[in-house]
């Protein structure tokens, strides 16, 4: 505003006032002008002069305020104006201070603001009528406030403030007319204004600073400025009342006062302070006392208002003239009493005169003010009602919650201020919530200052804090002393915000609750607030729902820090134990320090942390001593109990815990005594009394404790004996009191405390004793007088009567307060000493609170054990009770976080409480109620309650135990409604489809009686609604939202995760969610026998199933429950016929196995193990079921087989085949599973090998008449088993060989020992099948003896094995079967094809192991057993077997011969000669067989030296067409020419299940001879010189698996018949060499040398074909035919590649070997054979070779070799011999079963359309025979 706006603004102003003025008919007058009273009034002439000068004024900032201000000031302060004239000018002014006008001035704003403040409250009027009077103070109100709130308002002094503050109070409070009350419009400004004046005042508190020194005198009082009424007078001066009154006409501001009044000190004395300060009325400042100290009568003696407004109108000008000589500018306006009472505080009174040299004038007003402000508001608390003011009390707290908002934590830097707080304050507030009237106003108040002080104050302020909850506030909200109910939830209100304060929980627990001297207030809150939750007997109220609010604060407060995750530390947490030895925590206790941390903690948990004193530095470590602090404290309220039955035991039980020294001491003793919290008063006082000398020290040490510096007598006798009681006995409290006089006169002296001596002392505390006792003894009629109880004191000062004064203020302090123990106190009654020591205690360190040190998890998780258990039952009633939707929703939060907590820090059982708590709500899902669905999703708290539960199950199942029952409870009770998603037995890998075919269908729910009167009635109303179609469209609509609701919650509830990831849960929580399934199938025992109701614990038994798949890494913690629980299902005494529950359990059973072998190999032996449960299944189950178990157990071998490791298994895997196999036609499913397992080399292994043999040679028993197809098939399993052990053998023979380690160390790899006893088990069994009377089975039989001993070279077994083997099982065989083609042709048909059979496999193992067996010292004896046998066989008079034994021992002589053994120096290791035993027997077979057969073969060795090769003449004609003859037929090419050179080997017959005879054998045989090749060569020119040599039939080289010889070409029989050699019949097949080269023959077959052979070097005879083959050049071929021909080749051939001797296997005694494998007999009620069309279908279905696995182990030996090489076998030798081809051969073709079984049939048919061609064949032999 620039100075014209000024000029305008004032001017205007003063025309608004001159015209107010010129209204009232004092100035509308016109005045004479020439009399003398012409001249107009001076305020009106200083207006107009005011109004000439302002336009003249250009400059404004020069321009003091006063210059324009003083006009207005003058009408306001005018008491000739009226009330409209001053409400103008108080508007003119207040528009300046708006306009900010004082802010164009650069000076005197200072001064012209503090006349300002005064002139406005010095304001006088004329008054006129209420209503007009009202207005003009509303206005003076509205201008104070603004002068205060301007921005020159911090420029007012003190006094302005305080004058202004008093002003607005006692304008709406005191009386202005006697007679009328204050209106209640002038009573709420007057409070608003007061509120806005707080709010600024305290708002600048920060910026100002503490001038003010507190002094802790011992006596002090003030005379306040602001009081609350006003003062009363004292007795016999009580002022008239014309007197006091101000003049009549006259209206003054209430509680205005001059300068020179206000300037007035306060005044600081220091008598008689004890006597005041007793009253519990006179608390702070401004509460009047009348003479006898009652408060009643200083508001009878209370003066009206100073003032009283002028009734008559028409008496205005003559009060005006009285009141303006009375009133000066000087005189007080209030009436002034001769004396005024004395306040007093127990505050430390502050001494600060007006005019101070801490505060400057300039400053403006400072903490004086606010001082005496703070007081006032405190007194107003404070104060009883005051006439129509009966809320002065709650307006007291409103404004201090205003100075506290206002200020907030400045308090705490302003110690003046702070000791109002921390002292008057709470003692106001305690009084004002016991006030009648507005009770809810009051106690409403004292909550939210009580929050105020807590948020802005409570470090300091922590035991007041403690006083105001836990005296006040939770009796009241319990319900203790309040006469409303609305009272309780007020003072619950109050709590309630407390706790909703995010650090108000834990600041409580650790500064309270972790003190040893402090309440446990947290727990009592805690406590409380469970209490009153619980509804008692009727609905629930306002008070239930307010402590449901609270328990869910203090839990959120709690939850803030505990995540969804569960502490993994929380376990770990440290025992709190003893300390070690003894720590003194009294003297700490004594002086309110820290206990000593470092030494506590050392001493409880042995840890090296140095330090002893109380050293709350770290959180951690605060936390840690908070938590020992806690735990000691327990400790202590124990020794309590102790000390309180017998002081000894007391204190030996603190000895034992290391709390007292072990010899006790005095000092520790008597601080025990006075801090230890729950003794017994009169228990101490006892113990005080004692007379021993050491109690004598204790009561010294105890007295020691106690400080009385600056105390009144009375109030040190009061704070002494608080501590104790006194005891009955007179001379313990003469001693007690002896110890007391000695203290107090020793820190007092006698000038202070007018006592000469310790024993003036001792006997006035004995007189202030006895006169409590008169004085407050009811019983006492008659009572001391003041005059009595000096009278008795008269001498007792050492001789000098005692000061009256002091005798006075005891007396009046006894009369008003009796002696009391504050303990035992109640909260409206606590005496003076309470709040004495609650001062002195605030100021101690552990008197406040350590804010900013934080609660650890340990800490916190102390406070959720406390609390779980009354809370958790408190929602729990609550919800039961309440279906009030957003309460429900309350209550299951409260739920959830309680279970989050217990979770977080893993607190035992409470996720189990919950859970069960809500489980109760489920019922509502009863499947025998009507329409449970709809009634569910009605029903919004089971809904709800529902869907917690399973939330808590998903979030929180680690620290379910219990409360998994409830949970499967609730999951039956779903499936029995349907509502049960089939997702919850779902696993991994799974689909929903799947499983829910697999879910259990729910039973229906028994029906009730339809003749009962329950069934009529329900069925009655349902055609009563049925009638109306509306109605039951309505309630059809109503069922099915009904049902959508309870489908979306089960949906909501997601119960098919707490399944689903129960592979995270806790070992011991899925232990019992496991036992939990057990326990919800009910009785399976019963379930399974009956086949009744089953679908509970069908539903079970798949959530255990789906629990077990779930957690494969745990199955081993999880199988034994559910093996227990498949036994009970599937027992033979419980399931006597196949129902639903026994078959699920079967077919989880091999599911769960079928799942977990190829993931968990190691619990492949339990899981297994269970398998037997199947094999125990009663008869009608097992056969009932025996389909599906078969192909269980199928699929469980096709995926799981080699997982099977053990014997113990495999039995039962074995066992289980043959149980199911009963089934007719469940047969071909058993065979597939044993097949399954040979077929798979993995499967087969050391612990397998006998459990699978067994059972095909039981099957093999079984099926041998029934259906020998089958037991051929089985015979099958059991070759491919030997030859699996071969190629085991191959495997060992190449670990050898590569100097490996034996294959015996790795899993499931066979030893020597092993492979030896298999070997050795199977050759046995396979001889007793030779002998069997099914002539199918017998065939192939010793077929499958002779491949399997064929190739069984590779084992490199010992001699000793092979002669044991050789003479103890193959030589029986023959001769078995000898005997029975000869004795039992009937029984045993075919026995003579047997026979053949069984001589052509005898003569083959001896051809191949002949040299093997040589050096054996039973040679000899074997080979005469075997020529006998050879010898028995031609006693059968078959064509067959006459033809077959001369011819297969003749070849064995050949090849014997070819090979260098059989040698006329043949002898064995004795030097028997086997040469002439070989003769002598074979010679009776048929007299062709001698040596001349040898000779004319070529191959009899020469004993002559031979001629150098360079010496040898060339062969002539007759010797190249000998040995083109011994040669036989040139070869045709692939284009079936003849090639030249080459000639075909004829031999006899092949047989046909052993394979082709071995032509080749006699060839590579022949090679073993080695030099002797020439000599050979030399042997058939002689013979040729002789004469043409008969024909030598030699065997033709066909391949092994050939089962019927091919025929001969026709260019062969022609050139053998022409040539006069071979005959037709003994020619080979067709050999055509390949277009390109076979697959390599194996390098690893026998290497044996010859045994007379001088090098050792191989002789063949090798066809011109085979060195064709060679790769050599004509010339080269040429050479070698001539020069010995292929012998020379092959030796050159096999040299480089022979492998070194296999070292043979040692085993002790095994030629005595006698173990035997008995052929189990058939059972006796075997099931019939499979029907024609499954034979039919099974044998086209084993049409097909055997897997590559089991082809390799038929694989051909060396010895094979020999027998059946070829020209394509020299080209891959060849390529060996280079070191270009591997070693290994491709395994031969093993041939199928179906091949197998028709082998022998065929042959026999061969041999039978042969007749005329066998007999032409025996006459040419017998011719050959006699030649020779």
């Amino acid at each position: 505003m620039g100075s014209r706006g000024a000029q305008l603004l004032v001017n205007g102003e003063i025309a608004a006032v001159i015209t107010a003025m010129r209204q009232n008919a004092r100035w509308s007058m016109v005045p004479n002008r020439y009399a003398e009273d012409e001249l107009e009034e001076p305020m009106l002439e200083e207006l107009k002069r005011l109004r000439r000068n302002i336009f003249t004024w250009t400059d404004w900032s020069k321009v003091e305020p006063l210059e324009y201000l003083s006009p207005f000031l003058e009408v306001i302060n005018s008491p000739e104006t009226s009330g409209p004239i001053t409400a103008v000018a108080l508007g003119s002014v207040n528009k300046f201070l708006d306009c900010e006008l004082l802010g164009l001035a650069s000076s005197g704003v200072a001064d012209a603001v503090r006349l300002f403040a005064d002139s406005v409250t010095l304001c006088k009027f004329e008054a006129t009528y209420p209503a007009s009077d009202d207005c003009v103070l509303h206005k003076i109100l509205d201008v104070l406030v603004a002068c205060v709130k301007s921005q020159w308002g911090r420029l007012l002094t003190d006094d302005n403030l305080i004058n202004i503050f008093r002003a607005c109070y006692r304008i709406g409070h005191y009386q202005t007319e006697k007679g009328r009350d204050v209106s209640e419009l002038l009573t709420e400004a007057s409070r608003r204004a007061m509120v806005e004046l707080v709010h600024v005042i305290f708002s600048q508190l920060e910026s100002i600073p503490d001038s003010l020194a507190v002094t802790p005198l011992a006596g002090q009082h003030h005379t306040p400025r602001l009081t609350v009424s006003p003062l009363p007078v004292a007795d016999g001066d009580v002022e008239d009342e014309n007197n006091s009154a101000q003049p009549q006409g006259e209206q003054e501001v209430p509680g205005a006062a001059t300068g020179e009044a206000s300037s007035a000190p306060i005044v600081t004395t220091a008598a008689d302070l004890a006597g005041e300060a007793a009253q519990p009325q006179a608390i702070g400042v401004g509460a009047p006392v009348a003479a006898n100290g009652s408060l009643e009568a200083a508001a009878d003696q209370a003066a009206p208002s100073a003032v009283s407004v002028m009734a008559d109108q028409a008496a205005a000008g003559a009060a005006a003239e009285a009141g303006a000589a009375a009133a000066g500018p000087g005189s007080p306006t209030a009436p002034v009493s001769p004396r005024q009472h004395e306040i007093f505080s127990l505050l430390d009174p502050v001494a600060a005169p007006r005019g101070s040299p801490d505060v400057a004038l300039d400053s403006g007003y400072g903490i004086q003010a606010m001082r005496e402000i703070l007081q006032f508001i405190v007194s107003l608390v404070g104060s009883s009602p005051l006439g129509v003011h009966q809320d002065l009390p709650a307006y007291g707290l409103d404004l201090m919650n205003v100075a506290l908002l206002a200020a907030g934590a400045a308090f705490e830097h302003h110690e003046s201020l702070l000791s109002l707080l921390q002292q008057d304050l709470i003692k106001a507030m305690f009084s004002a919530a016991k006030q009648p009237s507005y009770a809810l106003a009051c106690l409403a108040g004292v909550c939210q200052v009580t929050l105020a002080l807590y948020v802005h104050l409570g470090r300091r302020l922590l035991l007041q804090l403690e006083a105001l909850v836990g005296l006040l506030l939770l009796p009241l909200a319990e319900g203790k002393g309040v006469s409303v109910m609305e009272q309780q939830q007020a003072a619950l209100e109050g709590i309630l915000d407390l706790c909703h304060q995010p650090t108000f929980i834990r600041d409580v627990y650790l500064n309270l609750d972790c003190r040893i001297e402090r309440d446990n207030l947290f727990e009592q809150i805690c406590a409380l607030l469970s209490k009153t939750a619980f509804p008692v007997n009727g609905p629930l109220s306002a008070v239930h729902l307010q402590s449901l609010d609270g328990i869910l604060a203090i839990l959120s407060a709690l939850a803030t820090q505990c995540n969804d995750l569960s502490n993994a530390d929380a376990l770990f947490v440290r025992q709190l134990s003893d300390p070690k030895q003894y720590v003194d925590i009294w003297a700490p206790l004594c002086e309110g320090h820290f206990l000593p941390t470092g030494l506590l903690i050392e001493e409880t948990n042995g840890s090296q942390q140095q330090g002893g004193g109380g050293d709350y530095s770290s959180s951690s470590r605060a936390a840690e001593m908070a938590r020992l602090e806690k735990h000691l404290k327990g400790r202590l309220a124990a020794a309590a109990e102790h000390f309180n039955r017998d002081h000894k035991k007391g204190f030996q039980y603190l000895q034992s815990i290391h709390l007292l020294p072990h010899v006790l001491e005095p000092g520790p003793v008597a601080r025990f005594l006075r801090f230890c919290p729950g003794l017994g008063k009169s228990s101490i006082g006892e113990v005080l009394g004692e007379r021993d000398a050491f109690y004598e020290n204790v009561r010294q040490a105890f007295i020691d404790t106690f400080q009385f510096v600056d105390m009144d007598f009375d109030m040190a006798l009061r704070l002494f004996m608080d501590a104790f009681r006194p005891p009955g006995e007179g001379q313990k409290i003469d001693r007690i009191m002896q110890v007391f006089g000695k203290r107090y006169h020793q820190q007092m002296g006698s000038d202070r405390s007018g006592l000469k001596s310790a024993d003036a002392a001792y006997v006035l505390a004995f007189s202030v004793i006895m006169l409590n006792t008169d004085l407050h003894n009811t019983q006492n009629k008659k009572k001391m007088s003041p005059e009595d109880f000096a009278r008795i004191n008269d001498n007792t000062n050492d001789g000098e009567p005692m000061p009256r004064e002091l005798l006075t203020h005891i007396y009046q302090a006894i009369a008003r307060e009796e002696l009391k123990i504050s303990a035992e106190c109640a909260p409206d009654e606590l005496p003076t000493v309470f709040w004495v020591k609650l001062l002195h205690d605030s100021k101690l360190p552990r008197g406040k609170m350590l804010t900013e040190i934080k609660t650890d998890e340990a800490l916190e998780r102390d406070m959720f054990s406390l609390i779980w258990g009354p809370t958790l039952a408190a929602v729990s009633v609550i919800l039961d009770n309440s279906n009030e939707s957003s309460v429900i929703h309350r209550a299951l939060d409260a739920l959830l976080l309680a279970a989050r907590m217990a979770a977080y820090h893993q607190v035992d059982e409470v996720v189990d409480s919950i859970v069960v708590s809500l489980s109760k709500f489920a019922t509502v899902l009863h499947p025998g109620a009507p329409k449970s669905v709809v009634a569910f999703g009605e029903s919004e708290k089971a809904r709800l309650a529902v869907e917690t539960m399973f939330t808590i199950a998903n979030r929180y199942g680690d620290w379910l135990r219990s409360g998994w029952r409830n949970v499967v409870d609730c999951l039956l009770r779903l499936h029995k409604l349907d509502l049960l998603p089939p997702a919850i037995i779902a696993v991994d890998g799974e689909s929903i489809e799947d499983a829910r075919q697999r879910m259990p269908v729910p039973s229906k729910a028994n029906k009730a009686s339809t003749g009962s009167l329950f069934s009529r009635a329900i069925n009655s109303l349902i055609s009563i609604e049925g009638s109306d179609t509306a109605l039951a469209e309505q309630a059809a609509q109503r069922e099915a939202a009904a049902t959508q609701r309870a489908t979306a919650c089960v949906e909501e509830c997601r119960v098919d995760e707490v399944f689903a990831d129960s592979k995270f849960l806790v070992g011991e929580s899925l232990v019992e969610l496991v036992k939990a399934c057990m326990w919800g199938a009910g009785n399976v025992v019963a379930a399974a026998r009956t086949g009744e109701n089953t679908d509970s614990a069908e539903l079970c038994l798949e959530l255990l199933t789906t629990l077990v798949l779930r957690n494969r890494d745990r199955v081993g913690l999880l199988w034994p429950l559910l093996h227990e629980f498949l036994a009970a299902c599937t027992s033979p005494d419980t399931a006597e016929k196949a129902n639903a529950l026994v078959e699920r359990a079967i077919m989880d059973l091999f599911r769960v196995c079928q799942r977990l072998l190829p993931y968990k190999e190691d619990t492949a032996e339990m899981l297994l193990h269970s398998l037997k449960l199947v094999i125990g299944l009663s008869g009608g189950v097992a056969w009932e079921l025996a389909e599906r178990i078969a192909t269980e157990l199928l699929a469980l071998l096709k995926s799981s087989a080699p997982y099977v490791r053990t014997e113990a298994d495999w039995k039962t895997v074995c066992a289980i085949v043959r149980l199911t196999s009963q089934r007719p036609n469940v047969a071909g499913l058993a065979y597939e599973c044993l097949a399954v397992v040979v077929r798979d080399s993995r499967a087969i292994t050391p612990v397998s090998y006998m459990p699978l043999l067994e059972t095909s040679l039981q099957f093999i028993v079984r099926y041998k008449q029934q259906s020998p197809e089958m037991a051929v098939r089985y015979l099958d399993l059991v070759e491919a088993q030997a030859m699996w052990l071969v190629s085991q053998g191959d495997k060992l023979s190449e670990q050898r060989g590569a100097g490996g380690v034996a294959l015996g160390g790795e899993p499931g790899s066979l030893t020597d020992e092993q492979m030896l006893d298999l070997w050795l088990d199977t050759v046995q069994v396979l001889t007793k099948l030779c002998t069997e009377e099914c002539q199918p089975l017998r065939d192939s039989g010793i077929g499958v003896l002779h491949r399997t001993v064929q190739a069984s070279d590779s084992l490199g077994l010992p001699a000793e094995i092979w002669v044991q083997t050789t003479r103890e099982l193959l030589i029986p065989v023959v001769a078995d079967l000898t005997r029975l083609g000869s004795s039992k042709p009937r029984t045993h048909n075919g026995a003579e094809k047997s026979v053949r059979l069984a001589v052509n496999m005898l003569v083959k193992v001896l051809l191949q192991y002949v040299e093997t067996m040589m050096p054996d010292k039973d040679f000899y004896q074997l080979w005469q057993s075997a020529l006998q046998a050879l010898q028995d066989c031609m006693a059968i008079r078959h064509e067959g077997v006459l033809e077959s034994v001369p011819e297969n021992v003749k070849n064995m002589l050949l090849v014997m011969a070819t090979n260098g053994v059989l040698r006329p120096d043949w002898k064995d290791a004795s030097g028997q000669s086997l040469w002439d035993l070989t003769f002598s027997r074979v010679h009776t077979i048929s007299s062709g067989l001698n040596p001349g057969l040898l000779e004319m073969a070529g191959v009899l060795p020469q004993q002559a030296q031979q001629a150098p090769p360079s010496q040898q003449a060339s062969p002539t004609a007759a010797q190249q067409q000998q040995q083109q003859g011994l040669l036989g037929a040139p070869q045709p090419d692939a284009a079936g020419q003849a090639l030249p050179g080459a000639a075909a080997v004829a031999g006899p017959a092949d047989d046909p299940v052993a394979g082709p005879a071995p032509a080749a054998a006699v060839e590579l045989a022949a090679g073993e001879a080695g030099p002797q090749a020439s000599s050979a060569g030399n042997a058939a020119d002689a013979a040729a010189a002789a004469g043409p040599p008969p024909p030598i039939q030699l065997p033709a080289a066909a391949p092994l698996a050939a089962a019927v010889p091919a025929e001969p070409s026709a260019a062969a029989l022609e050139q053998a018949t022409a040539e006069g050699g071979l005959a037709a019949e003994q020619v080979g097949p067709e050999q055509p060499l390949p277009e390109q080269p076979l697959p390599e023959q194996p390098a690893h077959g026998s290497s044996r040398e010859a045994a007379g052979s001088p090098q050792g070097a191989p002789v063949l005879i090798a066809s011109a074909a085979e060195v064709a083959a060679t790769g050599l050049t004509p010339e080269e071929e040429e050479a070698m035919l001539r020069a010995g021909g292929s012998a020379a080749v092959v030796a050159r051939l096999l040299q480089p590649v022979r492998p070194p001797a296999a070292p043979s296997v040692s085993r002790q005694g095994s030629s005595d070997r006698q173990q035997q494998v008995p052929l189990p007999a058939a059972p006796a009620g075997a099931a019939a054979p499979p029907t024609v069309e499954q034979a039919t279908v099974e044998a086209q279905n084993e049409a097909r070779p055997l897997p590559e696995e089991l082809a390799a182990g038929a694989s051909r030996t060396s010895t094979e070799l020999v027998a059946d090489v070829s020209v394509q076998d020299l080209v891959a030798l060849k390529t060996a011999a280079s070191g270009d081809a591997s070693p290994t051969k491709a395994p031969a073709a093993v041939p199928s079963h179906g091949q197998q079984a028709q082998q022998p049939e065929e042959g026999h048919e061969a041999g039978a359309e042969k007749e005329g061609y066998g007999e032409q064949e025996q006459a040419q032999q017998a011719g050959g025979c006699k030649q020779s």
